[in-house]
């Protein structure tokens, strides 16, 4: 994406990192007072960004735990609970016809 920090006018680009995995990146405009950022305001984004990484990843979270949940019912209708048990432990793929 060419130009991307130039576009929004985006000054301080922050990863937003969980675990060493990139989960997106905070980006900054100019100071309303036209000053330079300075290490407080950059290690204060940094807090920020941070704290976005673990939002991100824990609305990942949740959104496959309750995909789980999904597959678990609809199995739950046709099989008997170790069965579904043993399909979500393996990650055992079955076609239910």
């Amino acid at each position: 994406m060419p130009g991307a920090l130039q576009g929004p006018g985006a000054c301080l680009a922050l990863p937003l990192i969980f675990q060493d995995d990139v989960k997106g990146v905070l980006m900054v405009g100019q100071k309303k007072s036209g000053h330079c950022y300075n290490r407080e305001d950059i290690d204060l984004l940094t807090t920020l960004a941070n704290q976005g990484a673990v939002a991100i990843e824990n609305a990942q979270l949740a959104e496959q735990i309750q995909k789980e949940q999904t597959v678990r019912l609809n199995l739950a209708r046709y099989l008997s609970p170790q069965v579904v048990e043993d399909i979500m432990k393996k990650d055992v793929q079955v076609r239910l016809e």
